[in-house]
């Protein structure tokens, strides 16, 4: 009923979504993607959105950010209320923004103290590998 896409941008995933795998979705069915626009043939999705007309979609991503004023998702989007399309900054709120100053202080406290830059995601350091015990 609902996929969500929150892909990386590898050269497996590059164009992963094409419109076989599209057209092949349930009915009714919505497709959102948070992860990286170019996981998703862009042409494919235009043609699927044609197509199928009960498949629903929203895009926080594209494979060019910003978005050009010109493309054509834009152009369906402002007449089709199955597509909606929001800038690349939805996960910008205070408390993200907040929470972001925190963890570049703790790593540059960090670093000034052992060298170590780490990986928030991961919680790993190319240097001390693994940090879980920092704090």
């Amino acid at each position: 009923d609902i996929v969500i896409v929150t892909l990386p941008k590898t050269k497996e995933t590059i164009g992963i979504i094409t419109k076989d795998l599209l057209l092949k979705m349930k009915s009714p069915s919505l497709l959102v993607n948070i992860g990286r626009g170019d996981t998703i043939v862009e042409e494919d999705l235009l043609y699927a959105l044609k197509e199928k007309e009960d498949l629903y979609v929203a895009l926080d991503v594209y494979s060019v950010e910003p978005i050009p004023k010109e493309h054509p998702l834009l152009q369906i989007a402002k007449n089709n209320d199955r597509l909606v399309l929001t800038p690349h900054n939805a996960g910008a709120t205070k408390e993200s923004l907040e929470e972001t100053a925190v963890l570049v202080a703790r790593q540059a406290l960090q670093y000034i103290e052992s060298g170590c830059v780490w990986n928030p995601v991961t919680i790993t350091c190319s240097i001390c590998k693994d940090i879980r015990n920092y704090w």
